[in-house]
């Protein structure tokens, strides 16, 4: 039992520092996108959607 509540433990701390390093390493190149973006399109968050 104790053998099943750890790889639990150890799938989801994997988990969470997968998605913490998936944000840095992305979050950087989606947010120089975005800038590169015309004015109208970021000022619209209806505009913007189809890139998203």
């Amino acid at each position: 039992m104790e053998a099943i509540t750890s790889s639990y433990i150890t799938a989801f701390l994997l988990g969470l520092f997968s998605t913490v390093h998936c944000i840095a390493m992305c979050g950087s190149v989606i947010g120089a996108l975005t800038l590169s973006l015309p004015a109208e399109v970021r000022e619209s968050q209806r505009k913007m959607l189809p890139y998203v």
